[in-house]
């Protein structure tokens, strides 16, 4: 994975939002976050999710029309599965019977990969769909293939499947995450904040959140002035509420409430984030996941 973290040029924070946000944005809120995600959905973020729906019921995603990137079934899928995350209990709101029937049929492909044919279930339950046996069944295959245990290496297949696998079966077996140090390895920085982003998808959750104590004391920085990109605050704003090193204050927290709302200003599409308040690189669904799960 060609990415980098901060600095980038225009190409490149295109390329390391549509293609590390696949990887790392596909997650889920856990049920217990579902009445607070409620209340985060607003009217005019719905309407503006609305707006992104194509004609043959696949919602687009913005950053792959800003790029001009080729929309492929496993895209198609991953953008309805960033929308679902992004509405929860409002998302049949904004899907419509052919977006169900599409994603259906998407999972029945099995000619498909295991990741994709979970996100098209997954993305079906957080519409309201009740989840198939086929489905669960595909799910414990998904983690069992994992065993019990994670590394740097597979963490970032993990996370995608672990996410959706949750939403299918929230009881299902989870692995844990061995420590690894992302130093200051862009690509490892990303991978290590995504996890500690959704530290719920871990056996050893409280372990995780205590893990990668240099970069969590950088990304406490990033929070107070020093973020060089709008991912790099929003990770950190994310991933710092779950933390057992760092202790937000409440002027950190009154920060990061007026630095998101000041990134939601795509024009024509209310509570979207822009990629860059400077240059013309449109909104960005994944940053816009991200920011919901910010504190």
């Amino acid at each position: 994975m060609k990415k980098i973290w901060a600095g980038a040029g225009v190409a490149a924070i295109l390329s390391l939002i549509i293609i590390v946000g696949i990887v790392f944005v596909v997650k889920y809120w856990p049920p217990s976050e579902s009445a607070e995600q409620r209340t985060r959905v607003s009217d005019e973020l719905v309407a503006s999710s609305r707006a992104f729906m194509d004609d043959d019921g696949w919602l687009l995603n913005p950053e792959q029309i800003t790029a001009g990137a080729q929309v492929t079934t496993v895209s198609r899928i991953d953008t309805a599965l960033l929308f679902a995350n992004l509405l929860g209990e409002r998302t049949r709101e904004v899907f419509t019977d052919q977006t169900i029937e599409n994603l259906q049929t998407s999972f029945n492909e099995i000619e498909l990969p295991i990741s994709v044919r979970l996100n098209a279930a997954a993305a079906l339950v957080l519409a309201g769909e009740n989840p198939s046996q086929a489905q669960r069944d595909l799910a414990r295959q998904a983690m069992n293939e994992y065993g019990s245990k994670v590394t740097l290496d597979t963490l970032p297949d993990y996370l995608n499947d672990a996410s959706a696998a949750t939403i299918i079966e929230p009881g299902i077996s989870l692995a844990k995450l061995i420590s690894f140090d992302p130093g200051s390895n862009p690509v490892d920085q990303k991978i290590a904040a995504s996890a500690l982003v959704d530290v719920h998808l871990f056996a050893n959750q409280e372990e995780v959140s205590g893990m990668f104590p240099r970069l969590q004391a950088e990304m406490l920085t990033w929070i107070r002035g020093k973020a060089k990109s709008v991912d790099q605050f929003m990770y950190a704003a994310a991933a710092l509420p779950n933390s057992s090193v760092v202790q937000l204050t409440q002027d950190d927290l009154k920060s990061i409430s007026r630095e998101k709302d000041s990134w939601k200003k795509c024009p024509g599409y209310p509570g979207f984030v822009l990629v860059s308040k400077t240059q013309d690189l449109g909104c960005s669904l994944n940053m816009t996941v991200i920011a919901q799960k910010a504190v």
